[in-house]
């Protein structure tokens, strides 16, 4: 399943990476959370969500198997 690993920085999307391998979206959440000063554990990071009016974010979603990008 396609993973979609997704870095906000000061409040604008400065990162967006995807992969289908799941050890590979970790290792790429990993790296950006580091990058961004968030904590990869979900705890801490909800945490440091709360603390901060304007925080740096990592999200990683999972997309269904048959997601294609269109161009408009």
């Amino acid at each position: 399943m396609p993973h979609v690993i997704v870095g906000v920085w000061q409040g604008i999307v400065d990162e967006v990476r995807l992969t289908k391998d799941e050890e590979k979206a970790k290792e790429i959440e990993q790296k950006i959370c580091k990058e961004f000063e968030v904590s990869f554990e979900e705890k801490e990071r909800e945490e440091y969500y709360e603390k901060n009016a304007e925080p740096n974010e990592v999200y990683h979603f999972t997309v269904r198997e048959d997601f294609t990008v269109e161009e408009e």
